[in-house]
Parts: C-alpha cells; sequence; structure tokens
C-alpha cells in the first residue's frame, strides 16, 4: 500500500537540513546519483571544493554579469536572506563586493554558515544568524538577495513586508531561482518529486509566479523587472554547465539594462493571456529572476499608536 505523507509535517528546520545533507554525502559515496544531485547543488563534502566551483560557475557569472548590467555597485550594502551555506554571498565577496551581510538561521557546518564562517576570506561578512538581532542592528540595505529561497515562506506577503523594514528607500529585492507550480496537480506533482522534501520532510512549496509578485507587491514592492525561463539555457534555475547565449538572450540583456520595466510588462501580459485561455505559455510567468523595488507607501498615523510605514 503507498504511503500517503502528511504535508503538514514538512518543516524548515536546521537539524533537519544537516541530518539531510550529511546522510546524502554519505550515499554519495556509492550511490552516483546521489553524488551528481549533490554536486548540482554544490553540497559536496568537500567545502572547499564546492565554494570554488560554485565561483567558477557559470551560474554565478551570469548573476554577476546581471548585476552589473543594473549598476549594483561593489561598494553597495547586499544582505542575502536564506543563504543556507553561503556560496553566493562568499563568491560576491571574492568579486570585490564589500559591504555583505548573511541572514541565516541555519549556523550548521555544512547545510548552513557554520563552514563559511570559519574561512578567514569571509571575515568582512556579518553574519545573522535570528531575525531580532538582524532588526536590532542600525544597518539598512541598498539591495537584498535570495536565491532558492522565498518558497521556503509559510507567507510571502509577512516575510516581504518585514524584509521591506530593513531596506532603504528605492532598495531592491533580486529574487533569483524559485520554484513554480500553477495548479493543484502540478504543485502534488513537484512535491512527489521533489528529491528531497519528502523524503526528509523539509519544508519546500511552490507557487505560480503571478502568486509570488502579488504578494511581494502587496507588501510595499513594485516589480521592476525579470528574466524570463529560457535565458542562457536557464543557467540560473538549474545546473547548467557551459549554457549558449543566443541573439534572444542578448535581447533580453539589453532590455534588462535599457528597458527593464518592459520586461515586467512581458511578464503581466502573459499573464493576462495565460488567465484568458488555455494556452499554458509560461516564460515570462515562470522567471529566473523578478526584481522588485521598494515602493513608498505614505504615511497614516494615528497619535498614540505603534505604525507601519
Amino acid at each position: 500500500m503507498q504511503q500517503r505523507f502528511q504535508l503538514h509535517e514538512l518543516s524548515e528546520d536546521p537539524d533537519r537540513w544537516e541530518h539531510l545533507i550529511r546522510n546524502e554525502q554519505r550515499l554519495a559515496e556509492t550511490d552516483l546519483a546521489a553524488r551528481i544531485l549533490l554536486e548540482s547543488i554544490y553540497c559536496e563534502a568537500n567545502r572547499k571544493e564546492s565554494f570554488e566551483r560554485f565561483r567558477a560557475a557559470a551560474e554565478f557569472r551570469t548573476i554577476r554579469r546581471i548585476l552589473r548590467l543594473l549598476n549594483v555597485e561593489t561598494e553597495s550594502r547586499i544582505c542575502e536572506i536564506g543563504a543556507g551555506p553561503g556560496h553566493l554571498t562568499w563568491a560576491l565577496a571574492q568579486a570585490g563586493f564589500t559591504r555583505l551581510a548573511v541572514l541565516e538561521p541555519n549556523t550548521h557546518y555544512v547545510s548552513g554558515t557554520g563552514y563559511l564562517a570559519s574561512r578567514p576570506d569571509a571575515e568582512n561578512i556579518r553574519f545573522f544568524s535570528d531575525e531580532q538581532s538582524w532588526y536590532d542592528d542600525s544597518e539598512r540595505y541598498e539591495n537584498i538577495i535570495t536565491h532558492n529561497c522565498i518558497h521556503h515562506f509559510r507567507s510571502i506577503g509577512y516575510v516581504a513586508a518585514c524584509v521591506r523594514a530593513k531596506m532603504l528607500p528605492d532598495a531592491r529585492w533580486f529574487a533569483f531561482r524559485e520554484w513554480y507550480a500553477d495548479t493543484a496537480i502540478e504543485t502534488r506533482d513537484r512535491l512527489n518529486s521533489h528529491p528531497y522534501a519528502l523524503k526528509y520532510g523539509v519544508y519546500e512549496f511552490p507557487y505560480s509566479g503571478p502568486h509570488y509578485v502579488q504578494a511581494i507587491e502587496a507588501a510595499g514592492f513594485t516589480l521592476e523587472t525579470i528574466l524570463p525561463a529560457g535565458y542562457a539555457d536557464n543557467v540560473l534555475a538549474e545546473y547548467v554547465p557551459e549554457p549558449k547565449l543566443t541573439h534572444t538572450d542578448q535581447l533580453l540583456e539589453l532590455c534588462l539594462a535599457y528597458r527593464p520595466a518592459l520586461l515586467a510588462k512581458f511578464f503581466r501580459l502573459e499573464h493576462i493571456i495565460d488567465t484568458c485561455t488555455p494556452a499554458g505559455i509560461r516564460l515570462f510567468t515562470r522567471p529566473q529572476l523578478m526584481v522588485f523595488r521598494r515602493a513608498e507607501l505614505g504615511r497614516e498615523h494615528t497619535p498614540g499608536h505603534k505604525t507601519y510605514v
């Protein structure tokens, strides 16, 4: 008889994640499929090698190119939220970014920031392992980065509103590599096919592209631009050793640099078309990158009451 998993048992638990990765590392010693999967997410046992591989990877080169196209300066204040082991923040530090922070509750050596924090070349990265210390700190950020992260939020809108409070006016949120599903059946199938979620009970949950955007915009952001599925062989959404840039990709990069709002309009247009027709075209509405701009809400103040702005 097929065992039915209780969805409510999925948990975003650092201890569970550390057990998961360490167990998969043991399996990878004799199981080629387990080894390939771990290497694709840079979680193999050799931590130094995994960090170096990510820094040299096409995905990181593409992220650097995107940040340059969108004029993110190396001196800007950047915080990566939900960084996991911290490959991306470390690679940015090696690329010359000087004002980096990480908010990551998992401090375990393998699945969390434990290894990164032990590296001498990470001494200029600020580490926050709990939300309260992050909010108590006076720093506010020009750029927030999430990478394979937002689909771990049980309430996207609430978390987005909390993140917004730590952002400077007009700051941006770069959301890379989210997980998508547009129907209940697709949600079920994605959960069932996830290599770790049901096997270990770790929390993962996909959403539609429009749901991400609507929830985050409702928290005080506007969608500034996106990069659609298909760009650069999907190098920002999956492990691709050497993507090929096509003329279409080059055109997308020109739009990103000079007409970023046009790509956001394509997202909204595709959503309208997908809602009105059964075509099921989802390139722009399953973006590899979403960029949100912090919006100003104005002020409503009632004397004697705390306010949220």
